[in-house]
C-alpha cells in the first residue's frame, strides 16, 4: 500500500493544531481528518477519531463521555464514566482509522511532515494559495533534503513503505 497523494489545510490561531490532513492511498482510498499538532516533543499526528460515548442508565440513548446529562431525555448522568488509559487519563476518543504498526505510522508522518513544510514555505509567499493536492513526484524532493527518511526507503515514483509494501 503507497500514499499517492496528500492534502495540507494549513491552520491559524495560537493553539498547537498546525493542519489538517487527508491522505490517499493506491489512488483508491481517502482517509481525512489527520491532525498535525506541534507538541512539546515536536510534532504528531493524530488519526481520524470519535467520541466514545455510553448508554443513558434511564433511556438508553447513546451520550458522549463528557455528557452531563442525556442528550434525550435529559436525566443527570454519572461523571468520570471514562476508562482510563495506560497513564491514568481518561479515554475519550477512538480512532477511526489508524497505522497497525510503528513502520507504517513513521512512513505516513514522513509524508505527511515534507507537504506541510512545503505548504508552509508556500504560505510565506504572497499572495498565498493553498496547494489542492501534493503528488509523490513534488515531494520527493523535500522528503529528501529535510532528512525526514532516508531515500532508499523510499522506490522512486511512488510512497513505500521501507520494507516496500
Amino acid at each position: 500500500m503507497k500514499v499517492t497523494e496528500v492534502r495540507v489545510k494549513l491552520t491559524k490561531g495560537p493553539g498547537k493544531l498546525r493542519a489538517y490532513c487527508t491522505i490517499t492511498f493506491d489512488d483508491a482510498f481517502v482517509v481525512r481528518e489527520l491532525r498535525l499538532i506541534e507538541g512539546n516533543q515536536g510534532f504528531f499526528l493524530a488519526m481520524p477519531s470519535k467520541k466514545l460515548q455510553d448508554h443513558c442508565p434511564r433511556c438508553g440513548a447513546k451520550n458522549h463521555l463528557r455528557a452531563r446529562y442525556c442528550n434525550n431525555c435529559g436525566a443527570r448522568l454519572k461523571e468520570n464514566r471514562a476508562e482510563s488509559d495506560t497513564r491514568g487519563r481518561p479515554k475519550l476518543h477512538s480512532d477511526i482509522a489508524h497505522p497497525i504498526n510503528q513502520e507504517c505510522r513513521q512512513m505516513i508522518h514522513n509524508i505527511v511532515m515534507a507537504a506541510y513544510r512545503r505548504e508552509q514555505s508556500l504560505a510565506r509567499q504572497s499572495p498565498y494559495r493553498p496547494k489542492e493536492v501534493w503528488r509523490y513526484d513534488e515531494l520527493v524532493d523535500w522528503i529528501r533534503d529535510e532528512k525526514i527518511a532516508e531515500p532508499e526507503e523510499y522506490e522512486e515514483g511512488e510512497w513505500a513503505s521501507p520494507s516496500g509494501g
